[in-house]
């Protein structure tokens, strides 16, 4: 009974060990507030530069609304307002052009945030620096 018991206390560590509910990366109120693009990762052709301050996002809570503003001549986003949520580790924004969100992959590092466009593809990732 004794190897039962061990073995059952072991097997539930390993469980909840493994759990993927990391909400301290997905806090909502880390998102809040303004960030910089400061750099973009990516298998391009060419890499865009950005500055900081030329592409700048601000995330409310309530509501959930991102407000973009570019002066950049080829953003990931146009200026402009989106809705956004969060589902697991991934961040939905709304898409005005159809009716699939922009899906990414995203963490927050003390104040940097990073998102991910379909890692599993190689996609661009994105590094945005809290102002």
């Amino acid at each position: 009974m004794k190897k039962y018991t061990i073995s059952l206390v072991i097997i539930l560590f390993c469980c909840y060990a493994c759990s993927n509910d990391d909400d301290s990366n997905l806090n909502e109120n880390n998102l809040a507030g303004e960030w910089n693009l400061a750099e973009i990762l990516c298998y391009c052709d060419e890499i865009p530069t950005i500055n900081e301050g030329e592409q700048v996002w601000e995330f409310e809570t309530t509501p959930q609304n991102l407000k973009v503003v570019n002066a950049v001549s080829e953003p990931f986003l146009t200026s402009g307002d989106y809705g956004y949520t969060l589902q697991g580790g991934s961040l939905f924004i709304d898409n005005p052009d159809s009716t699939i969100p922009y899906k990414y992959k995203f963490s927050i590092e003390s104040d940097t945030l990073r998102l991910e466009d379909e890692p599993e593809l190689d996609g661009p990732i994105l590094i945005l620096v809290r102002n």
